[in-house]
């Protein structure tokens, strides 16, 4: 697959007070090494996509969270 420019995901829900009530650690994208760059706000969770993904049609996240 060539490189090519996605746009950032967004979602809603997970936003900090949210559905998700606990502190997220990390995110990995399924099936690639890449380090992914997010960013957690009281507005929504903000995933930014590496310049590849390692699926054409479904690609899946991984979030970590601390369970406290």
């Amino acid at each position: 697959m060539t490189d090519e420019t996605f746009e950032d995901i967004v979602i809603n829900t997970l936003a900090t007070g949210g559905s998700l009530d606990r502190e997220i650690t990390g995110i990995e994208l399924m099936g690639s090494t890449e380090k992914i760059t997010w960013n957690r706000t009281a507005d929504a969770l903000t995933i930014r996509l590496p310049k590849s993904l390692p699926g054409k049609i479904v690609n899946g996240f991984r979030i970590h969270s601390r369970l406290d």
